[in-house]
């Protein structure tokens, strides 16, 4: 435990912060899920310690800072990656915009399940803004090199998914107080979502292609019938060639046909002027152009059952297929025919399918850097981390906190499988050293300033005999900051 604290201490100091220290007061409770022997415990960086840090700390060419933002998120994942694989631990903080709803404060007679019962309600209704991540990468027996990405967050809607979430004023303030850019935040703030939910939305974009299964709808009354025929008949004309001028499916001529060939005039994608145009050739064109799609008019959702349900017959074309491909838009009220052969269609299926998983993925952001976290199967340091992996949890993992803090235990363990170190938790544990005060700035004084010699001493002889082997305070170097 001692020569965890050491090193811990000594790594945790990054003068380029990966988010602002914790709000003083959260509760001290750690979660320990695993804490198997020959694990390094550190603590997470602090602008709070200001320049007093730097006199420890050294600059290194190959030592990395970064603030991640919906712009660079992309190509920063790369280096998120390599810097998880080679570290030995890593070390996280994060900002939130609240700690504690109402009635929800932790008493000092409160019992861990009821901390915890507390802690699980009020991840549900705050959000994290910031998400500091320090990989530490071993560079010689007693070095390491730390590489720094500093997230800013804010989910985005995507499908069914659209966060809502409280702000506490003092935490807000706190965050203002602290140099924090709210607008960098809301504009530029990388968006989220728990993996649970992108791999959901995932199995539905994979599960799309294929065959509906459960029984067909049977269409009982005149006016579901009469729109069927309506339907039919506007396809079977539009894939003759034969654009209906108005039709009673269609009010107000509210039918469209668009272009599949691009924007431009048609002189422009014919490669002439409109001087050298052949009349006859442009006409041809523009025929040709104004049959390429056809968009069906504004339909309620049961209106779409039925139309999905006719346009999937094989009743138009030859050889089983219709003729065209059922183009999605964004707006799902609406379904767009696009004329294509059984390839054509094959592919405008496959290029959507590819969109719709980039899209998710792109809303989906933070939950692949906190999936990579998982994977890389590394300690999780941090200071009173309780709140910064119950908010974690929820915001990224699962949405889903269980109600048990046994089950919750297993939860921690199954996305932090290295295991979860506090180590103001460990500083607890150590009174003859830190007496009551476990702050991260007291803790940092203790271990590093000079008139704390003689207990440093102690503690690392103490450390040594632990171990059997030599301890001694480690150098990190870290990007300019």
């Amino acid at each position: 435990m001692l020569n965890c604290l050491v090193q811990g201490v000594a790594l945790c100091m990054n003068p380029a912060s990966a988010s602002i220290a914790c709000k003083a007061g959260s509760i001290c409770t750690a979660v320990v899920a695993r804490s198997p022997p020959g694990r390094v415990a550190l603590l997470t960086s602090s602008r709070k310690l200001g320049s007093s840090i730097r006199c420890f700390s050294t600059a290194s060419a190959g030592a990395m800072s970064v603030d991640i933002t919906r712009q660079n998120l992309k190509d920063s994942l790369p280096a998120v990656r390599e810097a998880l694989d080679k570290c030995s631990f890593y070390a996280l903080d994060c900002e939130m915009t609240g700690l504690f709803t109402d009635g929800n404060k932790h008493e000092y007679l409160d019992d861990i399940q009821a901390r915890y019962t507390k802690m699980a309600e009020s991840s549900k209704s705050y959000i994290i803004t910031q998400y500091g991540l320090s990989c530490f990468e071993p560079t010689g027996p007693d070095s390491y090199q730390a590489r720094t990405f500093n997230f800013y967050l804010f989910p985005q809607p995507h499908g069914a998914y659209n966060r809502r979430f409280l702000c506490d004023a003092s935490s807000l303030v706190f965050l203002s107080e602290h140099g924090f850019d709210f607008n960098k935040c809301i504009s530029q703030g990388v968006p989220y979502m728990p993996v649970r939910t992108r791999d959901f939305q995932l199995l539905q974009v994979n599960r799309s292609g294929e065959p509906r299964g459960g029984e067909p709808v049977v269409v009982t009354t005149d006016n579901d019938k009469a729109f069927i025929a309506d339907l039919i008949q506007l396809v079977t004309d539009w894939l003759a060639g034969n654009m209906p001028s108005s039709s009673s499916m269609l009010p107000n001529g509210c039918a469209a046909a668009t272009s599949a060939a691009g924007s431009g005039t048609d002189d422009e994608r014919m490669g002439t002027s409109a001087d050298e145009a052949d009349p006859v050739a442009v006409a041809a064109a523009q025929q040709e152009q104004q049959h390429a799609e056809l968009e069906l008019p504004m339909m309620n959702s049961y209106q779409r059952l039925l139309a999905y349900q006719e346009l999937s017959k094989a009743q138009f074309g030859v050889e089983g297929h219709p003729g065209f491909w059922m183009k999605k838009l964004p707006d799902s009220r609406y379904i767009v025919l696009v004329r294509a052969t059984p390839q054509q269609a094959e592919q405008f299926e496959a290029e959507a399918r590819a969109a719709r998983i980039r899209a998710i993925h792109d809303a989906a952001g933070f939950a692949a850097v906190f999936d990579l976290m998982r994977r890389s199967g590394k300690p999780a340091v941090g200071h009173n981390c309780m709140f910064d992996i119950a908010y974690g949890l929820y915001s990224f993992a699962d949405a889903y906190l269980p109600s048990t803090w046994r089950d919750y235990k297993k939860m921690v363990n199954a996305w932090h499988p290295g295991g979860v170190f506090d180590t103001k938790y460990i500083a607890k544990r150590l009174p003859e050293v830190f007496d009551r005060d476990t702050s991260l700035a007291t803790v940092y004084t203790h271990l590093m300033h000079s008139e704390q010699a003689d207990g440093i001493q102690q503690l690392l002889e103490a450390a040594a005999a632990t171990s059997g082997n030599p301890v001694q305070l480690p150098s990190v170097s870290h990007a300019p900051g």
